[in-house]
């Protein structure tokens, strides 16, 4: 599987509506995430790795952001996945990630940015990523 990694900042404070339209559309292949409360783009890697492995078991979740989500924040409940890693009015530092290519155009509610988080993580950040995106973890199984 293929990631592309894409860095925006909002054109302007972000409303409810400009979030739904972002996260909605081609929600199954690109991913909007508040960069700032991310600590590598390995950690990333590691989640959406795990939620299509276990997309691909067969459990109960069938949205892999959802789940990409709950595994990328390591909270059970989505509300506070999507409140831990997702987009708020007042983020700043947009990651976008696209699975296999996928291209969204941009809305005129982005623009490019040269911030960028780290490629890879310390060794102990690297272990409690893999603890926290196993599915194990959150007794999906």
């Amino acid at each position: 599987m293929r990631f592309k990694f894409e860095y925006f900042r909002p054109t302007r404070i972000l409303t409810q509506d400009d979030i739904y339209s972002l996260v909605s559309a081609d929600a199954a292949k690109s991913y909007y995430l508040n960069a700032e409360k991310l600590i590598s783009e390995e950690q990333v890697i590691i989640a959406l790795e795990e939620s299509f492995r276990l997309i691909n078991r067969e459990i109960r979740v069938r949205q892999p952001g959802t789940l990409f989500m709950m595994l990328l924040s390591g909270k059970r409940q989505i509300k506070q996945a999507v409140a831990s890693v997702g987009l708020t009015p007042d983020t700043e530092h947009i990651l976008r990630v696209s699975v296999d290519g996928s291209e969204k155009a941009n809305s005129g509610i982005l623009e490019k940015e040269n911030f960028k988080l780290p490629g890879t993580a310390s060794e102990r950040d690297r272990e409690v990523f893999y603890n926290l995106s196993s599915g194990e973890f959150f007794a999906f199984q």
